[in-house]
């Protein structure tokens, strides 16, 4: 039947694919444009099946102009990151016009990936400052094609998160303490469990938090800080002599041969006004 009447018009399957623009299931190529038609999201979905993989492809089109191509975990999409570009009817700045999306167990995160801008995380302020010698090189990278060269563990900085840092530290008999005896010194790094800032005088203190909030000032105070510690591999110029004293209400404890403190101070010198 010819292929105007809804056949193929031939007589054998090469003959029928060619006519009427199909291809086999394997080895054919196609030569001019695939479309695939669909009202709001049309995609092509790859799916390898070697040795009983779960892993998924999917190039996904888009209605209001935010196409993407994500990695699945599985057939769910309930775990998958995707790469969205958009157009820019959808978007007028080029800064916001790529998105990393994150779905883990069907929750949504979103990563802006920033024209020419730097990031880190916490710990990684203070790992990317030494390892690329105060950031010099990434500064004059900035707005260009040009490349800087980082040296993981260079300048006596080792590549630690940021509670094996804090432990590193005071395995190497750094200055430590609760961060209600914070001394008034620039660049000590202050923590909790987790997390990680840095000292910039003045209460405040700077931490990084990825593309999604960047690097941040804020109060020292109230922010959840539990300690701060001195990092081995900054010169802080014998500035420990400015830790201050924790305060200690006098009658607050039992006083003992050898005990040191604001309240030993208090009892000598209310001891020595009675004498």
């Amino acid at each position: 039947m010819e292929v105007s009447q809804g056949g193929t018009g031939a007589s054998n399957a090469a003959s029928s694919c060619g006519n009427i623009g199909a291809v086999k299931k394997s080895g054919d190529i196609i030569t001019g444009n695939l479309y695939i038609q669909n009202s709001l999201h049309p995609s092509l979905y790859l799916q390898p099946t070697y040795n009983g993989t779960t892993n998924r492809t999917v190039f996904e089109g888009s209605y209001a102009g935010a196409p993407s191509f994500s990695s699945w975990d599985d057939g769910s999409g309930s775990n998958r990151r995707m790469l969205e570009v958009q157009n820019a009817s959808y978007e007028s700045s080029r800064d916001n016009a790529v998105l990393l999306r994150d779905v883990v167990n069907g929750t949504y995160y979103a990563f802006r990936i920033f024209h020419s801008e730097v990031c880190a995380d916490c710990m990684g302020g203070a790992k990317g400052c030494a390892w690329t010698n105060s950031g010099t090189g990434v500064l004059e990278a900035i707005g260009n094609d040009k490349t800087f060269e980082k040296k993981s563990g260079s300048n006596g900085c080792p590549d630690k998160s940021s509670n094996s840092m804090f432990s590193w530290a005071k395995s190497q008999g750094m200055d430590w303490g609760t961060i209600d005896a914070l001394p008034d010194i620039v660049g000590l790094a202050v923590r909790f469990d987790g997390h990680v800032g840095y000292t910039v005088g003045g209460g405040y203190a700077v931490a990084w938090r990825g593309f999604a909030y960047g690097c941040g000032k804020t109060k020292i105070k109230g922010r959840g800080w539990t300690h701060w510690y001195k990092l081995p591999f900054i010169d802080y110029n014998d500035a420990a002599s400015s830790v201050p004293e924790k305060e200690i209400a006098l009658g607050s404890r039992l006083l003992k041969k050898g005990a040191e403190g604001s309240d030993v101070k208090a009892l000598q010198e209310a001891l020595a006004a009675a004498s």
